[in-house]
């Protein structure tokens, strides 16, 4: 598997199976209001899922986008080289949440567009173990890969 995308890809899917988890687990703890399935939803629908068929459209949807940010930062590390990945995978992860709800404040996105401060914070920690284990992830199917 020597393609860049393809292993960035994978490590995209696997990073956003995982932080899915973790998100339903906060969830259902009651650390968060907010599941990223439901804010997939909304900017799928425009609303919460109302079935099971519009609940796995927009996971899918959120697992594409993960799958694509796996795609990118795997392409930003040829730029910026690997060195200091661990921190440069939460600088990553902990970007692309700021820029994100930064975004959805500004359009004003309706039911996502306020967040309580446990859901601010929750999503906070979310997106930094997202950038970590992408960055772990990647590292892991480069040095897998790489000699083929």
């Amino acid at each position: 598997m020597q393609d860049r995308f393809t292993r960035g890809f994978l490590a995209g899917l696997f990073t956003g199976v995982i932080i899915n988890i973790i998100d339903y687990i906060a969830f259902i703890l009651n650390l968060t209001d907010t599941r990223y399935v439901d804010i997939a939803a909304r900017l799928v629908y425009g609303t919460r899922s109302h079935n099971l068929f519009e609940f796995i459209f927009a996971y899918l949807a959120q697992l594409a986008f993960s799958a694509f940010l796996g795609v990118i930062y795997s392409y930003l590390l040829i730029k910026i080289t690997s060195e200091n990945h661990l921190l440069k995978g939460w600088l990553f992860g902990v970007a692309v949440w700021f820029f994100t709800f930064a975004i959805i404040v500004m359009f004003r996105v309706p039911g996502i567009s306020q967040a309580h401060s446990p859901t601010a914070f929750t999503n906070a920690v979310l997106a930094s173990i997202f950038g970590i284990t992408l960055t772990q992830t990647l590292a892991f199917l480069d040095r897998r890969y790489a000699n083929e």
